[in-house]
């Protein structure tokens, strides 16, 4: 085997090697080649790695040993004889045209995160920045379809609510203003379904079983004097309108809350983010304690939501 790989050098070789034989008598100690050893790199390569090891496998048979070392100083010479130069790679070059130049992709930047998913960096961020919370699509699709909000200064409206919101409970309390010597009817239209409360005496009623999740509903109350009736809101309003809390979004909330009880800021960001408004004040009152100003400016811009 030693003798094929050799004959591979030879061929294009211009001076010839030493032979096996002389490899090995020059690595026992003979010196009648040193001046072939002086000029030939590959030979001399050879000689010392059969004599290296020869010394490590005394007193036990080298010529196995030699053999192998002959073989691997040969393979050696060929790679390194046989290699073209080094390529260094080029950095990415940039392409430039008629009327742009594109530049290389530049790196992405590591983000830290501070909150358990991703978009809760980016909602508190914005609200950060905007010191404003958003109104979410959902409340303007509730916003009633009229020139005015129904609201106190209104003396013949019973100010229904909930209306114009999103509810948290699926069973939520349905509430409006009480009228002297009044009974009352509560009329909620669940799709094509009519469910009626029945007379009441109290300016309040809570159904007895929960209302679908992410559901839109709309409601009414009959109210009765002396046998005159009066359905509110009153014609030309629309009824009330309110939509039930998706799971989803309760799962999301009680999720912030179990991770990050004491970050008011959060909490609020992620109830106004799915539309409750109430929730989100009461959240705003507790981060005034540690941001007051932030707090304050929060707060002010819910006066656009309608409610």
């Amino acid at each position: 085997m030693s003798r094929d790989v050799r004959m591979q050098i030879e061929v294009s070789a211009e001076d010839e090697h030493l032979t096996d034989d002389e490899l090995m008598a020059s690595a026992d100690g003979w010196e009648g080649h040193d001046a072939h050893l002086a000029a030939c790199e590959t030979c001399l390569a050879e000689r010392d790695a059969i004599a290296r090891f020869k010394k490590k496998s005394e007193p036990r048979d080298w010529m196995p040993l030699a053999i192998a070392a002959t073989v691997t100083a040969i393979a050696i010479t060929i790679f390194v004889r046989n290699r073209g130069p080094i390529e260094t790679p080029t950095p990415p070059r940039v392409v430039t045209t008629s009327s742009s130049v594109v530049e290389p992709p530049p790196v992405p930047a590591v983000v830290s995160t501070r909150y358990a998913r991703p978009e809760w960096d980016a909602w508190v961020a914005d609200v950060k920045e905007r010191r404003a919370l958003p109104m979410p699509a959902i409340i303007a699709e509730l916003r009633p379809k009229k020139s005015q909000l129904r609201g106190d200064g209104d003396n013949d409206d019973l100010r229904l609510s909930p209306d114009h919101a999103v509810v948290a409970s699926a069973r939520p309390q349905f509430q409006w203003a009480k009228r002297k010597g009044a009974s009352y009817s509560v009329i909620l239209q669940d799709g094509d379904e009519i469910v009626e409360s029945g007379a009441l005496a109290d300016p309040r009623w809570k159904p007895r079983h929960d209302l679908k999740r992410g559901r839109e509903y709309l409601w009414q109350v009959e109210l009765t004097i002396d046998g005159a009736r009066s359905i509110y809101p009153k014609a030309p309003d629309p009824p009330a309108r309110f939509r039930i809390l998706e799971q989803s979004a309760v799962d999301e909330i009680d999720d912030a809350r179990k991770r990050y009880p004491d970050d008011f800021l959060l909490q609020a960001v992620i109830l106004a983010k799915h539309g409750l408004r109430d929730e989100t004040l009461v959240e705003l009152d507790r981060l005034k304690q540690s941001d007051a100003e932030l707090a304050t400016a929060l707060r002010e811009s819910l006066r656009n939501w309608p409610g």
